[in-house]
This record gives C-alpha cells, structure tokens and sequence, in this order.
C-alpha cells in the first residue's frame, strides 16, 4: 500500500540519519576514551619497586610514597579563580628502580594530598637527621605515566642538579622524563568509551528496525484490529492529506507525524489546542539559531510537536486547523496557558465542547480543505477566519486568536 510505503521509506531515511550521528558521536567518545578505557580495564602496574625497564613500559602505574621514595617538591601548578590563584597540584621527586639502576622521576599529586606529603617530608627530614621515630606514613596514587611538561621539566632537572650535585651531562643516567599524573585514569574514562559503544549499537538497531519495517508492520497490524475497511479509510485521508515537511501531513481526519522509525497518527477531532513554537537556542548566551514548529494538545492533555521549516509554514499549519474546525483554540496565550494547567473542562469550554468537529459554516469538506492542492498550501490564508467562538468566550482570551492569521502570539522559547 502506498501508505506503508512511503512511512517505511521515511522511517528508513530518519534511521540512515541516525546511524550517521550515531556512528560519529559513538566513535569520537570511542576515540577519545578508548585507550584509557583499556588501560583502566586492565589495571595499574605498580612501580613502587619496579625495574627501570618495566617501568618505561608501563602506561597507567600505581606508586605508593613513602620516606623511602619521596625526596621533596620541585614545582606546582595553579589554577585561577576570579583575580586570585591556589595551587591544584604538586609536582614530587621520587627514586625508583631497582639496586642495578636508580632512577629519578616525578609525581603529580592533587593539593588535597598535601597534608600527607608534608607529614612525610617530616619523617624523611628525621630519618635523614638520624632522628627517625619509626613512624612511616604513606600515599598511594595512580594515574597515567607520562612525560612532564616542559615548564615543571626545567624545574625537575634544575632542583636535582642543584641538590644531588649531579652535573647536566649526567642527568640521563638518574633520571626518567616521566611522572605518575594522580587520578588520571578512572572510572569515567570506561563509562564514556561505553557511552560511545553503546551510541552507535542504538544507530546500528535503529537502522535494522526501519529495514526490516518492523514498526511499520505494527502501525498496520494496530489499523488491522479496528476493524474491516479502517486502512482503507486512513490511507485515503494519508494520500489526500497536505504535506509540510517530510515528516509532517495533515488530512481531513488525521495528522500524520513520521518520527524517527514510527509513525504517530494524531486524530484531528481529538486536538483541543494548537500554537506555532519558536525555539531560539544559544552556546554560552550566544544566539546559534532558531526552531520553529506547532505544539499540539489533545483531549488528554497530551502534546505533540510538529517541525516546521520556518514561521511561515508553522502558521500556514495552524491555518488549515483553522480552515477545517472550530473545535481547536489557536494561537498561544499565558492566561489560556494557566487555564488549561488550572481548570481542563473551563478550557475544553472554550471550543472543543462548543462545537463539532468539521462543522464550518464556511464549507469546509467542500472549499477550503480543497485550496489545499496535494502540499501546495499558497492559499491557506483565505482571510474569512475571525474564531468569534474564542474571541467571544467571557474569560477574555482576546489573544489566543487574533483573526489576521499572523498568529503573533507563537510560544517563544530559548535553549
């Protein structure tokens, strides 16, 4: 059937579409947190005692400081806030390796860490002075071991060759260009390459679903059990109905809106409010753009939400709910907003149980449903339309419909 058909060939598109993002955003999070996701999957390698040689072949390592190990602070890194800075993190000297190669390297340890640093900087100070109490505090971290920034470089070979009396020429024998960065490798770094998994399955799942026309099946095996002759009756008024986007038709009887893999079917005599959305989005209060489209409500308070290409066709929307019945308030207003949240039968009062659906004096079924000329919607604006049923009403909703069919009063909403 013609119906099915083009529902399956949308839904199909919507679902290349989605894989399309799927795969991107999916595989920049695969990407990006991969590698470390692995390396946290399969542990940190401890380097306490670790041999030089395993230790330049480790990725992600685990060290515990202690008097032994940890020969004092050589630089720090600080972070702004407003016009003053502190510091977040402490770069320390410690040796590592084994009896046949000792070397020098870093840690970078969070500030949150220095109490336990100084106490052991204290007890390495009276071990050194031969006044050491017995006492042995230490700190384990972990993190990524990698290579030092240049700054904090300089500093580690500046403060090694100063103290240790080691000469430039000699620095490579006792030193590794690496530190263990505290905290660098964790739990967030699985979840977001999971995350990005997990994207693009959801792509690849959509894309299976909209080929295999399994929610497609479904809408027909749901139009099936109303019984004899309802497809018949529903894809008519789907082939007749006027389209605006490529996802969006709207016919005498149904509003037919295909999204993502599913088409939803809306029957019009069960719409009660219907007004034109304008969406402005911003990026850090900068404007990037804006939306438009039309929120539906029906008798059940649920909404729906139909995409339009601009202002124009969001009115020209409204219009033809317009052209076909008064049994739908148009246009937005706070005080019909507050009504139909406070008081549903008053706003219900207001037109959709004044009237009946389709009942236009003006002919409906016979003039202005036919301007429509299969998508062609140039003629919605016939300029008989007045809504005296909403501007009459005694509550005073004089701005839910203002009869020129600019329809001024859209929901204005930023993102």
């Amino acid at each position: 059937m013609t119906m099915f058909k083009e529902i399956k060939k949308r839904a199909t598109r919507n679902a290349i579409l989605t894989l399309i993002f799927c795969i991107v955003a999916g595989g920049f999070l695969f990407v990006c947190f991969g590698k470390d996701a692995l390396t946290y999957l399969k542990g940190a390698t401890d380097i306490t005692e670790a041999s030089v040689a395993k230790i330049k072949d480790t990725d992600y390592a685990e060290i515990t400081l202690d008097k032994y190990n940890l020969y004092g602070c050589y630089s720090e890194q600080y972070s702004k806030s407003g016009s003053s800075q502190t510091v977040s993190d402490y770069y320390y000297l410690v040796v590592v390796g084994d009896d046949n190669d000792m070397r020098f390297m870093g840690v970078k340890v969070k500030a949150k860490n220095r109490s336990k640093l100084k106490k052991i900087e204290e007890e390495y100070t009276a071990m050194d002075n031969g006044e050491d109490t017995g006492t042995t505090t230490t700190l384990k971290i972990k993190g990524k071991l990698t290579k030092m920034e240049s700054k904090p470089y300089v500093h580690f070979k500046q403060t090694i060759s100063q103290s240790y009396d080691f000469s430039y020429s000699e620095l490579d024998s006792v030193t590794l260009n690496l530190m263990v960065v505290d905290g660098t490798v964790n739990v967030g770094e699985l979840v977001f390459c999971l995350a990005g998994v997990v994207i693009i399955l959801v792509g690849i799942i959509t894309m299976i679903i909209a080929a295999s026309g399994v929610t497609v099946n479904k809408f027909k095996n749901e139009l099936e059990s109303r019984g004899p002759g309802y497809i018949d009756y529903v894809e008519q008024d789907f082939i007749n109905a006027v389209k605006f986007t490529k996802t969006v038709r709207i016919g005498r009887e149904f509003t037919f809106l295909i999204k993502g893999t599913k088409c939803v079917m809306i029957p019009n005599n069960e719409i009660v409010w219907a007004y034109p959305v304008k969406t402005t989005h911003r990026t850090n209060g900068i404007k990037t753009g804006s939306t438009h489209s039309v929120k539906l409500l029906n008798n059940r308070k649920k909404a729906f939400i139909l995409p339009a290409d601009n202002a124009d066709q969001a009115n020209d929307i409204i219009d033809l709910y317009a052209n076909m019945t008064d049994t739908i308030v148009l246009g937005y207003d706070d005080g019909l907003n507050g009504l139909f949240a406070r008081n549903f039968d008053e706003f219900l009062n207001i037109a959709y149980k004044n009237h009946i659906y389709g009942d236009k004096n003006n002919q409906y079924a016979n003039d202005n449903y036919n301007n429509y000329d299969n998508g062609n919607y140039d003629n919605v604006n016939n300029g008989n339309n007045n809504y005296d049923n909403v501007n009459n009403y005694n509550n005073n909703y004089d701005n839910a419909n203002n009869g020129n069919n600019n329809y001024d009063n859209t929901n204005n909403t930023t993102i």
